[in-house]
This record gives structure tokens, C-alpha cells and sequence, in this order.
């Protein structure tokens, strides 16, 4: 099969690196676009994955009106030129338009349900819609549900084991304990008009942990000046690793709340949106969510009196039991639906 993977977010390349690995293996031809968010491109080219760019990250209605256009016209010569038999992408908006323009099966793994015009842009053209089983809305006879979090493709025992080496990146003594703080950019459809984390939280937050705790910032977009001397050393690749042996996260993204739910370390997702994916591992306790970042510092503190990694690691343990591995679902349905 020639299959084409879309790129929109850089956990959208954790969530289908094995799965493009084995293909590529089985004698596939897999060819990425990508848009250059975050470090999106940074991190397929740690993993020498080659990726043709679509477009660069907007920012407001207007411009990321005229981003999905422009994507759009350039994925269709890429689809006839490449003679792709199969459209993949997590969120997929511009896969499925082009994909229903030139009669190719497209598939969309999505789990934001906050995303509504996103989504309203996206589903009705998709062939087939895959959301993890927490996902409230019924989307009719193409929408299948599988049995995990999309952080679990990438994250999942099978696949990822921590590596302790990290210390050494960040400066630290093995074992010495750190906090990970992670601003997001707010320039996302879904994000306008929210809020998460305001400057004076986030000085607060600082000043109350950093005489115990080492602080690492992980900003989307710009750092500010005074903050830039928290800012994460490691490369992007790395991030998992530094998660995975964190005593707190604390951040405006949802993704990495949901990745540290993972890990059994302890997250606290600000922001005014709670999708069901982060309500689903809040119920399991491994996920603390606030509409702001006014008592986060609060909150940390009292996860940190009671914190016991082994006893996170526990719980963390019993919750991954009772799912899937999302990457091989994810797998499976891409050679379902090939041709």
C-alpha cells in the first residue's frame, strides 16, 4: 500500500511511530506531512523519518481558515503524484477534504470532543472515525471506539521504558526531584477564548516550589525573559523520559497530562476545557484538573505530602491493565481498511 500519514501535532508522530515502522518493514510505502508546530519537525528528524512540510502553525480563525485551504491544495497533487491508496491522521481535517475530493479511504483517529469546529470541518468527509471508548458523542455507523487513550499507542508497557539516563541531561543527580511545568500557545481552534495558566501563577508556583524542586519549564510558543532560565534542556525526543521519572506535572496541555497519567506521575491539568479523555484518567485518579491556575499551587502540595512513586506506579498499573495497546488496534485498522 501506498499510505499517507498527516502530521498536525507532535504527539500526533508518538502516536503513529511504531505503527509507521511496522508498515514501512512489511514493504509499505509511507509517505508524512507535516506541519511544522511546537517540535513537531524536530521530532521526526531525530527519528529520521523524511516528512514534507504543509504549512507553519497559525494563530486566530482567519489565519488557520487560510492554513486548512492551503493545505488542502497541496495534499492534492501529493495524493495523485504518490497514487495514495490510504489517508491516516489524528484530527485529519485536511486528509479527509482531499480524500473525499479524489475517492481515498481516510482514516481519522481522533479524542478532543471540546473541538467542535474542528470536528464539524472533519468528520462528515472521513471514511472511518476511531475515538477511544471514554468519547460521549456517537458519530454514526463509520465511528469505532477502541479501548484506551491515544497516549497509550506510544506509552503503553510493550513499548516505552524509561530511561534514568535523563538526569544526566538535565543536570541532576540520579533521583534528585524536579517538577515539569508545560505552557501551551493557545493558537489551536479548540483554544480561543480559553485560559490556563496566568503569568502570575506560574511566578507563584515557582516561588513556592523551586527551593525544594528543581523547575523545568516546557513552553509551545515563546518563553518569557524572566522565566527562560527554567527552560528544559533535552531535546524533544526526550520528553517522555523526562516525564516518566518527574515528582509533578503541572501544565495547560491535555496530551501531557494524559501521558504523565501513564508514566504514575502525578498531573494537574489547567485549562477552562476537560475533555473526556482527561476526565477519564481524573477518575482514576491520576489526574487532578482545575479551571485555573489560582489554587494549583495548593494542589501540589498536597499531592506532594502523600506522593509515594511506588504507589503511583501502582495505580498507574492497574489502569493500563484494563486497556488495550492502541497501537496495535491502530495498526490492525489501517490494514483493514487498506487496499
Amino acid at each position: 500500500m501506498n499510505i499517507l500519514f498527516d502530521i498536525n501535532h507532535p504527539a500526533d508522530i508518538h502516536f503513529f511511530k511504531i505503527t509507521i515502522g511496522k508498515l514501512i518493514s512489511e514493504g509499505h510505502k509511507v509517505f508524512i506531512t507535516a506541519r511544522d508546530k511546537d517540535v513537531a519537525l524536530n521530532i521526526l528528524d531525530e527519528l529520521n523519518l523524511p516528512y514534507i512540510k504543509l504549512s507553519s502553525a497559525k494563530q486566530g480563525l482567519i489565519l488557520l481558515a487560510f492554513e486548512l485551504i492551503q493545505k488542502d491544495i497541496r495534499l492534492i497533487p501529493l495524493f495523485i503524484k504518490n497514487n495514495i491508496d490510504l489517508a491516516v491522521a489524528f484530527t485529519g481535517t485536511c486528509t479527509s477534504h482531499v480524500s473525499k475530493l479524489l475517492r481515498v479511504p481516510s482514516l481519522v483517529f481522533y479524542d478532543n470532543d471540546e473541538a467542535k469546529l474542528q470536528n464539524i470541518l472533519t468528520y462528515p468527509f472521513a471514511t472511518k472515525i476511531f475515538t477511544p471508548a471514554c468519547y460521549p458523542d456517537n458519530l454514526g455507523k463509520k465511528h469505532e471506539r477502541f479501548n484506551g487513550i491515544k497516549e497509550l499507542a506510544y506509552l503503553h508497557p510493550d513499548h516505552f521504558h524509561p530511561d534514568s539516563n535523563i538526569y544526566n541531561e538535565l543536570g541532576l543527580e540520579k533521583f534528585e526531584q524536579y517538577i515539569v511545568i508545560r505552557t501551551v500557545a493557545w493558537g489551536a481552534s479548540h483554544d480561543i477564548g480559553q485560559t490556563g495558566i496566568s503569568k502570575d501563577d506560574l511566578k507563584q508556583f515557582i516561588d513556592t516550589f523551586s527551593n525544594g524542586w528543581k523547575i523545568f519549564i516546557i513552553p509551545e510558543g515563546e518563553l518569557e525573559d524572566e522565566f527562560l532560565p527554567y527552560l528544559l534542556p533535552t531535546k524533544a525526543g526526550k520528553i517522555h523520559h523526562v516525564l516518566a521519572f518527574a515528582d509533578l506535572f503541572i501544565g495547560e496541555g491535555a496530551t501531557m497530562a494524559c501521558e504523565c497519567a501513564c508514566l504514575g506521575t502525578p498531573a494537574i491539568y489547567v485549562n477552562t476545557l476537560n475533555p473526556s479523555h482527561v476526565i477519564e484518567v481524573e477518575e482514576a485518579g491520576l489526574v487532578f484538573y482545575l479551571k485555573d491556575g489560582k489554587h494549583a499551587s495548593r494542589t501540589a502540595k498536597k499531592i506532594l505530602e502523600n506522593y509515594n512513586k511506588d504507589e503511583w506506579t501502582i495505580k498507574t498499573q492497574k489502569y493500563i491493565r484494563s486497556k488495550e495497546n492502541v497501537t496495535n488496534f491502530v495498526y490492525n485498522k489501517i490494514i483493514e481498511n487498506g487496499s
